[in-house]
């Protein structure tokens, strides 16, 4: 791998074609041979580049494959606390006792929390609604109208992002 950085060689070409463009297009073959040098640098940097970044990509897919192992093993985890939360509910329900008392710990049952039940939500009274109202705007639909005219409150720009493509040369 090249140790010399993307942006050293960029600035090294960018010095070479100053050069070129202050002697009338004329390159000594010292600055000739030391172009030649940051194209073929310029090359291997752009493979190693792509090599980094794809093992990158490489890492991130890893890295998301075990966060939903690891998603997966803590919901199964939980569910197996619920679980044992009701069978030790429902063994107490059999015994008709309200907590189970260890040496060490307790195992007591919560009064329920109360809760709300709509029955009908159309006789609730205005003062306990809210209401939410989303406006959005379709941007796909306003693009195509965009392509094909002006509309108004909107315009058609060029995104300030760029991005990269990576591509294996082939032959």
């Amino acid at each position: 791998m090249n140790t010399t950085s993307l942006w050293n060689i960029t600035n090294e070409m960018q010095r070479l074609e100053r050069i070129f463009e202050d002697s009338q297009g004329e390159l000594s073959t010292a600055n000739e041979e030391q172009y030649s040098y940051m194209i073929d640098l310029l090359q291997n940097k752009t493979d190693d580049f792509v090599e980094f970044i794809r093992k990158q990509e490489d890492l991130i897919e890893v890295a998301k494959s075990r966060l939903k192992q690891y998603q997966d093993y803590l919901k199964a985890r939980e569910n197996k606390i619920y679980a044992l939360e009701n069978y030790c509910i429902a063994c107490m329900n059999k015994l008709n006792v309200d907590r189970f008392e260890g040496q060490l710990n307790e195992i007591k049952k919560r009064k329920p929390v109360q809760v709300v039940k709509i029955l009908d939500e159309n006789k609730i009274p205005p003062e306990f609604v809210t209401i939410e109202q989303t406006i959005s705007v379709n941007k796909s639909k306003l693009k195509n109208a965009l392509k094909n005219g002006d509309v108004e409150g909107a315009e058609l720009i060029d995104s300030p992002n760029v991005s990269l493509m990576f591509n294996l040369k082939r032959g």
